[in-house]
């Protein structure tokens, strides 16, 4: 009984379950646009940040290495709240890309 207690009053805190199948981008521009940048996130976790093709290739061709940090978690789930669609599933081998997405 005092289990079940336990759960009800955490689940609130709970982080959903990742959407995704594998890794997700997200694509931040510059306020003046000249500059693109491409978030690497898997598991509610940063992966790193590719500014051209052959960074997002390295990120992508990577071994999963998320690590939990509480504050990009939170960052993220925002995210997620507000803009469901600046999250970009990553669908091919990062071999078969051909650029960062627009």
């Amino acid at each position: 009984m005092h289990d079940e207690r336990l759960r009800e009053a955490l689940a609130p805190l709970a982080i959903p379950r990742w959407p995704f199948d594998g890794a997700a981008l997200i694509r931040e521009a510059s306020d003046d646009g000249e500059r693109v940048d491409v978030h690497v996130v898997r598991d509610w976790a940063w992966l790193g940040t590719a500014r051209d093709e052959g960074e997002l290739a390295l990120l992508l061709e990577a071994p999963p290495r998320p690590a939990f940090d509480v504050d990009v978690t939170k960052l993220l789930l925002r995210t997620w709240a507000k803009r469901r669609s600046a999250f970009v599933r990553v669908h091919a081998p990062a071999s078969a890309r051909e650029s960062i997405p627009a």
